[in-house]
């Protein structure tokens, strides 16, 4: 009898200590939809047009990965961590790429290191994930080094051919590209690339004593969630809004609300041009005198057709 049972033990043990496969890890450390945001997608066009999963146009002409973008520079000096989205190798490292936007530095300047700073994984399921715009001297891994799944490999970076922090995201497998929408769907769970055709993606809102310029709002300048108290002295209250993929005909309404509740102005006005990357803004003068002191409350939302985006925050004005 043990005799005849022994071989059947044998024949079942391997599917016992059998590992299931490992799961992948989100590329950064943050919440999608929350502190991070898919900004741009694959280009699915073989050709020189661009075809994406959104169904609109959400990418670039021979663009190979996604882009997840973070809030603005305070965000990315704070340290937002890019991980291995699986177990592998490293196989290729770059460092030492400065972190300046390429208007400032010049497309001729980053020919051949278009990712910048950067690490190549080489898994063990046969892809190979690329990951790009890493900041200068945050990469912490070396060729030849094993990672798993969540290995924090740098941080998130302005390096390379790119005007804002984020991460690019690349898989391939046998020198062909994968979309990671659908090489790694565990990863997108709740994510619709169509959601990025329906309405702006919006990233970053704040309110500003003066009208901002572009370079401020991207450093973070009075923006959610540090927002300094304002003097009741300053020239002016402004609601300001940063996003992505803003077209022509979008409704962007601005509310503020005083300290006992009054409407401090409501004003709105539609997008004359659409844009990749783009900041909105309304306010008002200072009044004679001097603001109430006191925190105020501030709506902005973001109409699109029937559907709309709403960003809620609330200051304070002191003495």
């Amino acid at each position: 009898m043990i005799a005849r049972i022994l071989p059947l033990l044998l024949c079942t043990l391997p599917l016992a200590v059998r590992a299931a496969a490992p799961e992948p890890v989100f590329p950064l450390d943050c919440r999608l939809g929350g502190d991070c945001w898919i900004v741009r997608l694959v280009d699915r066009d073989p050709g020189p047009g661009v075809r994406d999963l959104s169904g609109a146009v959400r990418s670039e002409d021979g663009h190979e990965g996604i882009d997840i973008a973070i809030r603005d520079l305070s965000a990315m000096i704070a340290g937002v961590a890019v991980r291995a989205p699986l177990p592998g190798t490293v196989v290729a490292v770059r460092d030492g790429e400065p972190d300046v936007p390429v208007d400032e530095r010049g497309r001729e300047a980053v020919k051949g290191r278009e990712c910048g700073n950067g690490v190549r994984i080489r898994h063990e399921n046969g892809l190979v994930s690329q990951l790009c715009h890493l900041r200068r001297g945050s990469v912490a891994v070396r060729p030849g080094d094993p990672v798993r799944a969540g290995t924090p490999v740098g941080l998130v970076g302005l390096s390379g051919l790119t005007g804002f922090p984020h991460l690019h995201l690349q898989l391939e497998r046998e020198g062909s590209i994968v979309d990671p929408l659908e090489g790694l769907p565990q990863l997108f769970a709740g994510f619709d690339p169509r959601g990025l055709a329906r309405l702006p993606v919006v990233v970053a809102a704040g309110v500003a004593p003066a009208a901002p310029a572009f370079a401020d709002v991207q450093r973070g300048d009075f923006a959610v969630p540090h927002i300094p108290p304002l003097p009741v002295t300053a020239p002016a209250l402004v609601l300001w809004v940063r996003g992505y993929w803003f077209e022509t005909g979008d409704q962007v309404d601005f509310t503020l609300l005083g300290p006992d509740g009054g409407r401090v102005f409501a004003t709105g006005s539609r997008i004359e041009r659409g844009r990749q990357h783009l900041m909105h803004f309304a306010g008002r003068r200072r009044p004679p005198g001097s603001w109430t002191p006191g925190r105020y409350r501030a709506t902005i939302t973001v109409r699109r057709g029937g559907a709309e985006t709403v960003r809620e925050f609330a200051f304070e004005i002191v003495e």
